[in-house]
């Protein structure tokens, strides 16, 4: 399916499918279905690219003074003034109101008095895809190496989910498996976890992924004004993940220099506070045989950033100073000698090492001579 004039490409292929006991209930607005099983079905959904549809103006026509005065003269007999407008609103706050909240034709019917409507509840007990593949992106686009967004094949497509619930904006469901590889070459063994969304806040649990080569597990859990992002709204947040670079590599070639080939990098990262005010963050980096950094601070005001406050801790040894050095920008290549000499002992090439930092955006000075470090 092709619509114009904004053209989008819309493809559905479904060789085998099945839906398992679907109920819909009119009077209370509920869905219900056992399962649905979509079997070697092949999506695709690609839009043309932003500037397709733009037509640059025809600088050779001329406007006709005429109608262009009776449609400026149209416009204004049929646009009521402001102040006629705002008049209108003081004398229906309420009326008002709902009409600019009004997200459908059932909404829109409690401007006449009637209750709102319901939404519409809809559960599902499972969903699974089986041999399925998927395209979205931009339409004869030539793809880059790596991972380009603007064409992002899943070929194949494994997705068993269950547990779903919908209502109004109240999500819910479970993961159960996903398996894919993507046109970069990547692929992904299985994910897993549980996502909900309601009136209490979001969540992510028990979250894992795995590839071949690398794993990420996580939780996150936000109170319930992250979505207006209040200042005040409970966090905390863990991440763990075990990475090969070779997988990075596959994502994005030019992110991954020489000395980075077939590493591993292990992460972990812990915030607990709230949306404002972290209370206590730590990031741990580590490779094996070559750096161990760990990162402890606390941050205020992050919403606010002219009044930004951070402290931070940096402890870190360094196995390698070669592989380290290696990893500076080619720009800097002529310092790598000095660097080497003042900086990496020759016994092991080991260093241990930690520094205390803060940032007060309210008192960004210079330091006196008193607190320099480097003066007595």
């Amino acid at each position: 399916m092709r619509t114009a004039p904004a053209v989008t490409d819309l493809s559905v292929r479904l060789p085998d499918g099945e839906v398992d006991s679907c109920r819909v209930l009119l009077d209370s607005r509920q869905v219900s279905v056992k399962s649905i099983l979509l079997n070697r079905g092949g999506y695709a959904y690609l839009t043309a690219p932003a500037d397709a549809g733009e037509k640059a103006p025809d600088k050779t026509a001329v406007p006709d003074k005429r109608t262009a005065s009776n449609k400026t003269t149209a416009r204004s007999k049929a646009a009521p003034s402001d102040k006629t407008a705002t008049q209108g609103k003081a004398a229906h706050p309420d009326k008002t109101a709902a009409a600019d909240n009004a997200s459908s034709p059932h909404d829109a019917a409690a401007d006449d008095g009637e209750a709102p409507a319901l939404p519409w509840t809809v559960r599902v007990g499972s969903v699974a895809l089986n041999d399925n593949s998927l395209e979205y992106g931009t339409l004869h686009h030539r793809p880059a190496a790596g991972f380009d967004p603007a064409f992002i094949v899943l070929s194949p497509l494994d997705l068993s989910v269950d547990s779903i619930y919908n209502r109004g904006a109240d999500i819910a469901l479970r993961i159960r498996r996903l398996a894919f590889t993507e046109r970069s070459g990547l692929s992904v063994r299985n994910a897993a976890g549980a996502f909900a969304m309601d009136s209490t806040g979001i969540s992510l649990s028990g979250f894992e992924l795995a590839t071949p080569l690398s794993g990420i597990r996580a939780e996150a859990h936000a109170g319930a004004g992250i979505m207006r992002m209040a200042p005040d709204t409970p966090l905390t947040a863990d991440l763990s993940a075990s990475l090969n670079t070779e997988e990075i590599k596959l994502l994005y070639p030019q992110l991954i220099p020489a000395a980075l080939d077939d590493r591993i990098v292990r992460i972990k990262l812990s915030a607990a506070g709230t949306l404002g005010d972290i209370k206590k963050a730590g990031l741990d980096i580590s490779s094996p045989r070559h750096i161990d950094l760990a990162v402890n601070g606390t941050a205020k005001n992050l919403l606010a950033p002219k009044r930004l406050e951070a402290a931070a801790r940096f402890e870190g040894e360094f196995r390698d100073m070669a592989f380290l050095l290696e990893l500076l920008p080619d720009g800097l290549a002529a310092a790598r000698d000095d660097s080497r000499t003042a900086h990496a002992p020759r016994s092991g090439g080991r260093g241990p090492g930690a520094l205390l930092a803060r940032f007060d955006a309210d008192r960004r000075r210079r330091p006196t001579d008193a607190e320099r470090p480097d003066r007595p």
